[in-house]
């Protein structure tokens, strides 16, 4: 029997539902643009992108002085961050756990013969800063200028990057650059503690906001380059523009709807209270942890929740995730969650469900208890009814 309501528990690929504003008079209403000379105030967008560069920046506790600039989402500014500041011949170190944004764009920059990288093989959630040092020292050469790491695994919601691995690095001289696109939104954490000297965000994620928007943080004693030219709407009499502030690296028309999207969200979650915010998404993670973990058919692929993001992956035994189990809940159902390698395979590959990836579940503001029991309800009867198949044992 199919549930009429949709059961949403795919909040770390994207938020549903996303917070409601009047979205009106920025797409049908008004001739609204950014940044363009010859319009009056009304109709020229600075200020809210101004505003929501404040906003952002407050929101992840960083100093004024220092660099946010727009993006169209975390892929796009992890791009931007690579590109922008290594050099040719440079080597860099990075986890076994990291999104197709940061292996691919790596493993790109090192086919083009710019770089060049190691891989922490014997870090993981469990590692210490001890254990840590002592791989990052085995490592490091003498051209190595970055460290890039995912802050929480968007495979397992564990968390790979801590505040000391940063110290260590910044110690022995390398740039630390943290995907955080799981993180924002989901856990509360100052970017003053964090030790790094940039860092990807996405607004699609945990922040309520439209796709097509996301951010990258960089401290101002960096030179890094632009990679996209264009026009700005500002100084168009110069043929060439020098990276001299954060409106330089925001090249062409950027999504209006999004970014008043993101500035909304962020207010409405200040409103809320970041830590009621999270630690409502945190509790019925706890409560699904703790009801899922009782059914002998399942295998999570994650430690305690203790320190996690609200996030796991999990597979019923015997059962293919993608090709069984997710189809099973969304077609007969109606619950919505991701299956597969989540654009992670060596994440997968270092905790043993390659190829075939798992189920991930990542409840969101919006979920309830009630969400969590339908869902596990349905998971007791599929393995019920479906488990002694054996495809995949």
């Amino acid at each position: 029997m199919v549930n009429d309501q949709l059961i949403y528990l795919d909040n770390a690929s994207t938020s549903f539902p996303k917070h409601r504003f009047d979205i009106d008079k920025f797409v049908f209403s008004e001739p609204q643009t950014l940044n363009r000379r010859g319009y009056s105030s009304n109709y020229n967008l600075e200020n809210l992108l101004e505003e929501t560069r404040e906003l952002f920046k407050n929101f992840i506790d960083c100093e004024g002085k220092e660099n946010l600039v727009f993006t169209l989402n975390s892929t796009h500014a992890i791009n931007i961050g690579l590109r922008g500041c290594l050099n040719k011949g440079d080597h860099v170190i990075t986890s076994k756990y990291e999104h197709a944004a940061v292996a691919r764009t790596l493993e790109a920059l090192k086919e083009e013969g710019l770089i060049t990288y190691s891989t922490l093989d014997k870090i993981d959630d469990n590692s210490t800063a001890e254990e840590f040092a002592i791989e990052f020292t085995r490592l490091k050469k003498p051209n190595t200028t970055m460290l890039i790491m995912i802050h929480g695994s968007n495979v397992t919601g564990n968390f790979i990057f801590k505040k000391e691995f940063g110290q260590i690095a910044s110690s022995n001289g390398v740039k630390v650059f943290l995907d955080a696109s799981q993180s924002i939104g989901s856990t509360a954490f100052s970017l003053k503690e964090m030790n790094v000297d940039l860092m990807a965000f996405s607004g699609h994620k945990g922040l309520l906001a439209f796709t097509g928007i996301g951010a990258l943080y960089f401290k101002s004693s960096l030179k890094m380059r632009i990679h996209l030219n264009g026009g700005t709407g500002k100084g168009s009499e110069v043929n060439l523009v020098y990276s001299d502030k954060e409106a330089d690296y925001e090249t062409g028309t950027p999504n209006i709807p999004a970014l008043y999207s993101i500035n909304q969200s962020i207010k409405h979650i200040n409103y809320i209270g970041i830590d009621n915010y999270v630690n409502h998404k945190m509790n019925i993670y706890k409560y699904l942890e703790d009801e899922i973990s009782e059914l002998k058919e399942i295998k999570i692929y994650k430690n305690s929740c203790n320190d996690s993001l609200p996030l796991l992956s999990f597979n019923i035994r015997g059962m293919n995730p993608v090709q069984e189990t997710s189809i099973v809940l969304e077609n007969a159902f109606n619950i919505v969650t991701r299956a597969g390698l989540h654009c992670s395979p060596r994440a997968h590959k270092t905790i043993g469900t390659y190829p075939f990836g798992t189920v991930r579940v990542s409840p969101g503001y919006y979920n309830s208890k009630m969400d969590i029991d339908y869902f596990v309800n349905a998971v007791k009867k599929i393995t019920k009814e479906m488990g002694s198949l054996n495809v995949f044992r």
